[in-house]
């Protein structure tokens, strides 16, 4: 792929863009692309899942290191298993509850500090005791021969994303390639689109709001 997006950029002896600059534009165009395809194509796309222990009297915990956007937050503590409902910061201690779970057991979640919160702060350990949906960013290419995580008829389309970073930085007319990258992603939507979840959304990070 790098070769091709040397080719689109008409420098293949690389003397305007080195290698270096060739894989960043590529690598930032491929996650665009990801995160497009995630967000905006249905919630199908670079799902993952991983536990986390709780640790009793602890609130926050670590998001996932290639955490993309947050699809839901799951309670599997003691013997109850259920997914946790979305709050602001401020209203973490809020005394209404839309689900009939033990006092000591969580069921609110916020985003602050890259980290989640869930309220009420738990009071005993619980191994794996919260299970965490989302969507994975999207891993870098590192040779040329490496390919992303999508449908191959659409490999081409992060070349041209990755060709209009190259020309605006470079400040080069790019409205041909402004225009393929816009098709691209409308044939992507046509064609790949699935129902998208209601739980799927950025990480937000509330930690403005309401201390």
């Amino acid at each position: 792929m790098q070769t091709k997006l040397s080719q689109v950029l008409r420098d293949t002896d690389n003397t305007k863009w080195d290698s270096t600059a060739i894989k960043y534009f590529l690598n930032l165009a491929v996650q665009e692309f990801a995160e497009f395809l995630s967000l905006e194509c249905g919630g199908n796309w670079f799902i993952a899942s991983t536990d986390t222990n709780i640790v009793s009297g602890t609130q926050e915990y670590s998001l996932p290191a290639d955490c993309l956007a947050v699809r839901e937050f799951e309670w599997r503590g003691g013997s109850y298993n259920y997914a946790l409902q979305e709050v602001q910061f401020r209203d973490r201690h809020s005394r209404e509850t839309a689900n009939l779970v033990p006092s000591d057991f969580s069921y609110r979640w916020y985003i602050r500090n890259n980290k989640v919160g869930i309220s009420p702060t738990p009071a005993q350990n619980y191994t794996a005791g919260l299970r965490t949906h989302y969507h994975q960013q999207h891993t870098t290419l590192s040779s040329d021969g490496d390919t992303p995580d999508f449908p191959t008829n659409f490999h081409f389309a992060p070349i041209y994303r990755a060709a209009m970073h190259a020309l605006h930085l470079d400040e080069e007319d790019d409205s041909q390639i402004v225009r393929e990258w816009a098709l691209a992603k409308l044939r992507a939507k046509r064609t790949l689109s699935r129902r998208v979840r209601s739980g799927t959304r950025y990480v937000k990070d509330h930690s403005d709001r309401g201390r």
